[in-house]
């Protein structure tokens, strides 16, 4: 991990710059708008992509790394997949976290994982990085004092997964959308979708 010029951490990777953008289905879609202006996931067309599969892309704080150097399968993306199967026991998270990377080296690596996955989802730590390690004030969910102080411990990894889950929460497809997304109910073809009207 680079660190910045006042010591921090950089983002490992600096790709997405908001959440709902690292929220977002993966495929062709469109979202609908209420009356009050809110976008909502009512529309979300996932094409060839499966829309109960997670690419966790990132670089050592995604693969689960602990203080030295040692790696956790209570990593976030795991335990971020055991959450959403409490929805849905067909959800599926890979872990695509790969310790030491660039960005530039995670960003010629991500249209391969991409292609390979066909995720629904991708979430990428970049600028929100800062709001997940927001929420982690706590000094007992990172490595122990005089340690590694980039890495969060298992029980920060735990609670990276909760912030995750309560934000895709609100991108998950739900009711008719969630049937089609799954293959059930019927769906519109390309050519018969006409683009909402502007006001």
């Amino acid at each position: 991990m680079t660190r910045n010029p006042r010591g921090r951490p950089w983002a490992p990777i600096g790709l997405i710059l908001e959440l709902p953008f690292a929220l977002g289905a993966c495929g062709g879609g469109h979202a609908t708008t209420s009356s009050g202006g809110a976008r909502t996931p009512s529309g979300f067309d996932f094409g060839a992509n499966e829309p109960q599969l997670v690419d966790a892309f990132g670089d050592s704080i995604t693969e689960g790394e602990l203080e030295g150097g040692q790696v956790t399968s209570d990593n976030y993306p795991n335990n971020l997949q055991t959450m959403l199967r409490g929805l849905d026991p067909n959800w599926r998270v890979n872990n695509r976290g790969v310790g030491g990377e660039t960005v530039e080296q995670g960003a010629r690596r991500l249209p391969n994982a991409l292609a390979s996955d066909h995720p629904g989802f991708v979430l990428i730590m970049g600028v929100v990085l800062a709001e997940i390690f927001s929420g982690m004030n706590d000094p007992s969910l990172w490595g122990s004092p005089g340690g590694d102080p980039h890495h969060p411990n298992e029980g920060g990894y735990r609670v990276m997964a909760g912030i995750w889950f309560d934000a895709m929460r609100h991108a998950i497809p739900t009711g008719p959308a969630a049937e089609r997304a799954k293959g059930g109910g019927t769906t519109q073809s390309a050519q018969s979708r006409k683009p909402a009207k502007r006001r």
